[in-house]
């Protein structure tokens, strides 16, 4: 086995390329591998050094750009420029990148948003998470039977549901619940995360995360410090894990 691996990123936003770009390279680290994330959605403009406006849909954008092209896609094309579409896909960027893999990022919140599926969430009997697969594979003109495909990053409700789930359930903000009770069906959870005493702002009078990279950064090494209760409260951190543990050992 190699001890370097490189993955490409695709996800919602640059705090979510921050904390998995960190969070990855930790537990990497762990399996005594190192692991490059290389985002590819969204980037960091060279010049001012800001970030463009990211989120699900140029997440659904950037699947539909590189997906694997069928042959009612290819008939829409003239002759001349076939070949070319049909190179253009994420496989051979993944190639083309010396990449191990492509992974995808995109929070389960949204499903109900998603409205090009033949079926909308609402109407479906989908989980959350299923359903946004499915959404992200019918993008990328994949499927879950092939065993060359994206590796998919799909937290309920979110990414900072993984930072909730470090705080065990006897905190008070927790007080609430019925026990024992789900993290990953915890609609509030940036509320709570503000009163356990997390950096926010203030929008239309709601206080919401920072959205710092610096402080990403920290949330990162609380999850890695608590990964065992993260991943056991998490089903998609667990998800994480046995996929690292596949591809790296």
């Amino acid at each position: 086995m190699k001890e370097k691996y490189k993955y490409l990123l695709v996800c919602e936003g640059p705090t979510d390329i921050t904390f998995l770009k960190h969070l990855i390279n930790k537990l990497g680290a762990d399996l005594g591998k190192s692991v490059e994330v290389v985002e590819l959605a969204p980037q960091r403009d060279a010049t001012t050094g800001t970030w463009p406006a990211h989120g699900w849909t140029e997440v659904r954008s950037w699947c539909k750009s590189w997906k694997i092209k069928t042959q009612d896609d290819l008939s829409k094309i003239q002759n001349h420029f076939i070949e070319l579409a049909k190179r253009r896909n994420w496989k051979a960027l993944v190639a083309t990148s010396g990449a191990d893999g492509l992974i995808i990022q995109m929070d389960t919140d949204i499903a109900e948003q998603i409205s090009d599926l033949p079926i909308k969430f609402t109407e479906s009997d989908e989980e959350r998470r299923n359903y946004c697969q499915s959404a992200i594979y019918f993008w990328i003109g994949e499927s879950d039977e092939v065993a060359d495909k994206p590796f998919l990053l799909l937290p309920s409700f979110s990414m900072e549901t993984w930072l909730l789930a470090t705080h065990a359930p006897e905190v008070n903000v927790f007080d609430d619940l019925a026990k024992p009770f789900n993290y990953e069906e915890i609609i509030d959870l940036e509320q709570r995360l503000v009163s356990i005493g997390y950096s926010y702002k203030t929008k239309k009078g709601i206080k919401k995360l920072a959205k710092k990279e610096s402080e990403y950064i920290g949330y990162a090494d609380r999850v890695h410090a608590n990964f065992i209760d993260v991943a056991t409260r998490c089903k998609e951190a667990n998800h994480l894990q046995s996929f690292l543990i596949e591809k790296l050992i």
